[in-house]
């Protein structure tokens, strides 16, 4: 791969105008450019060229609005998906502990692969260890109350309580 030559702003507006872009206010599209990359920019205006040449009447305000209409559209999204996230976090914690108890997860014989829940539950602890210092609800139970976490609270863990009880959890029926 070439070696490509840095070029500042004004060269990289004088490469897309080159390539047909219609740009209608430089000063904005300086700072777009500034603020977005060149690279990232090209990547939405692929709708908009074939072959390295922009289609007729398409222009920098048009990347822009697909930016931002990307942007904001991705943004809506993980709203949504944190929300989810979170009730299904709160449901299976609540019905795990339900059915097992607050502590269950600290039970291997809950489990059908014990060297699998060792290694999972290891990577959670080192998990927890690393959260201490930014989570005030691990502190308290592990500074204050000096106990283990109970699956309700152990949203650091539901990696472990997920992958474990819903993939190796020994059938209680």
């Amino acid at each position: 791969m070439a070696d490509k030559e840095f070029k500042k702003i004004d060269e990289q507006l004088d490469i897309l105008k080159s390539r047909g872009l219609i740009i209608n206010d430089v000063n904005k599209a300086k700072e777009f450019l500034l603020k977005n990359n060149y690279y990232r920019v090209s990547g939405y205006s692929l709708t908009l060229r074939q072959n390295d040449v922009f289609y007729p009447n398409a222009s920098m305000q048009n990347i822009s609005d697909i930016y931002n209409f990307d942007h904001e559209f991705r943004h809506i999204l993980l709203k949504y998906i944190e929300i989810i996230e979170v009730s299904l976090k709160s449901i299976y914690a609540y019905e795990l502990t339900r059915a097992y108890g607050p502590t269950g997860y600290l039970d291997a014989a809950n489990f059908t692969d014990e060297k699998q829940y060792e290694k999972t539950f290891n990577k959670a602890e080192k998990q927890k260890l690393e959260r201490l210092p930014h989570e005030l609800y691990l502190k308290h139970f592990i500074e204050e109350r000096q106990e283990p976490i109970p699956s309700g609270h152990m949203l650091i863990c539901l990696q472990l309580l997920i992958y474990l009880f819903f993939t190796r959890l020994r059938s209680r029926a």
